[in-house]
């Protein structure tokens, strides 16, 4: 199984995206591929080289201003690997994350995965379990990713989902105004819909979240 990581940017991300370089070079189970698509920017605003990281990853630049769906597309299109999985160029992952996706998806048949995450700047913890809430997923009547039951204390990163090549194929990021900073949400409420018999959930905290003020605006 390849798991290649799609991460939408722009110029104002491109200092924090080496957090995210330097968390993915920490993984337990590295990535077989990185693309990187990174609106209002040239070539020459990327400081990293694929020659500083344990893993191959692409930069594609775009001197114009792009959402972040328009980012996620061309970022995920740019990838032939079997699990994409989505990440946010200012947010970290947990060491075990990419091993948690990939046991996940090679012991279920599942089509998405999202997770819990961290946002109180508390250090991660190791896991030896990895548990999972199959087909708990459902687009609540407002729009949002919610488990069934809503249990408390358990968070739902949708700008953080992973999934098989084949959704992709299938759905995309929506790129319209109307989906402007939601866009993340209504792609997994999407996939949900489509195969709500083929979720899973992760409870675990695998990424460091940093809530942005740039949303799915333009940048």
């Amino acid at each position: 199984m390849r798991i290649g990581v799609a991460i939408p940017c722009y110029k104002g991300h491109i200092a924090p995206l080496k957090g995210l370089l330097d968390s993915i070079a920490l993984q337990t189970r590295l990535p077989d591929d990185v693309f990187i698509s990174c609106s209002s920017s040239y070539p020459s605003d990327i400081p990293y080289a694929v020659t500083d990281y344990p893993f191959p990853f692409r930069v594609l630049t775009h001197d114009i201003k792009q959402t972040a769906a328009q980012n996620r597309n061309i970022a995920g299109a740019h990838l032939d690997t079997d699990i994409i999985t989505f990440f946010d160029a200012d947010d970290q992952m947990h060491p075990q994350r990419l091993e948690i996706i990939e046991d996940c998806f090679t012991k279920h048949d599942s089509m998405i995965l999202v997770h819990n995450f961290e946002s109180s700047g508390n250090p991660f913890s190791t896991y030896t379990e990895f548990p999972y809430l199959l087909n708990q997923l459902e687009r609540c009547p407002w729009g949002s990713t919610v488990l069934k039951g809503r249990p408390a204390g358990l968070q739902v990163h949708n700008g953080q989902a992973s999934i098989r090549r084949e959704v992709f194929d299938t759905i995309r990021f929506n790129e319209s105004s109307a989906c402007l900073t939601k866009e993340d949400t209504v792609f997994c409420t999407d996939v949900i819909v489509k195969w709500p018999n083929r979720t899973a959930y992760c409870p675990l905290k695998l990424s460091a979240y940093k809530p942005s003020s740039t949303g799915g605006f333009k940048c």
